[in-house]
């Protein structure tokens, strides 16, 4: 008998240890989010990018959700290193976070030695109603702009000529990669400095899955894609005219 509780005791905490970061997820609501698990989905994702010629991005990213019950909000996950430039830093300064028009609660934090800065947005103390909510999001950062040479690598999509000559490169993740959610629509406009050449986007890490590119060869870009699984960026790169300006440093190399 008792071998037979034993053997009992220890299926109960295998399937306990099974659905534990579950159980975990749906009491917190905003502890380290699950995207395998995290029933929120992004119905909506709007971006709006400028881009100076001071190499500063002034960013506005509007964002509408379908939420369950029993969850409290959102992590916006920043990635301050720049693949291509193992030196810079590409540190966000908050301007303002709202949801659903007011001003919102969130708390700031730092994640593996400094590489990601965390905003985790809404109330530990306060359950969102179930449905639509829409978050907006404001920030700048500085260093945008890159070296002509910067993340010249795989793009599903393709628009325009290279610029002559090409100064300098807009490489960003216009939809980050650390969200963890599912995005079913997303759209981003990019307004730029110069006149852009070459304009290239993918919607996934192997640079298989298009874009809809339009307003190449002019400063006002627009890419748009659709059905983006959990953690997954679109990235855009863009020629453009004049040099690249300072940029944020570390004083060492971090790969």
């Amino acid at each position: 008998m008792k071998r037979l509780l034993a053997q009992i005791g220890l299926a109960v905490l295998a399937i306990a240890l099974l659905f534990w970061p579950v159980l975990v997820n749906a009491i917190e609501g905003l502890e380290d989010p699950d995207p395998v698990s995290d029933p929120v989905t992004i119905t909506d994702y709007r971006g709006d990018l400028r881009v100076d010629a001071d190499g500063r991005l002034t960013a506005t990213e509007r964002i509408k959700a379908d939420f369950p019950s029993g969850r409290h909000g959102i992590f916006r996950f920043f990635d301050v290193a720049d693949p291509s430039d193992p030196n810079a830093r590409l540190i966000p300064e908050l301007k303002s976070i709202s949801v659903d028009g007011e001003p919102a609660t969130y708390g700031l934090s730092w994640e593996k030695q400094h590489r990601f800065y965390v905003v985790k947005i809404g109330d530990a103390a306060t359950f969102l109603s179930p449905g639509s909510h829409t978050y907006v999001i404001s920030y700048t950062i500085d260093g945008a702009l890159s070296e002509p040479s910067a993340n010249d690598s795989r793009f599903a999509s393709r628009a325009g000529e290279n610029a002559e000559p090409a100064g300098s490169t807009f490489s960003w993740n216009v939809v980050a990669q650390g969200w963890q959610l599912p995005i079913r629509s997303a759209e981003v406009i990019m307004r730029l400095p110069s006149d852009s050449g070459k304009v290239q986007c993918t919607s996934n890490t192997e640079g298989t899955a298009p874009c809809k590119i339009r307003g190449a060869g002019t400063r006002e870009v627009t890419v748009s894609t659709r059905n983006l699984k959990p953690q997954t960026p679109v990235t855009v790169r863009i020629g453009l005219a004049g040099d690249v300006p300072p940029r944020v440093m570390l004083p060492w190399s971090v790969k």
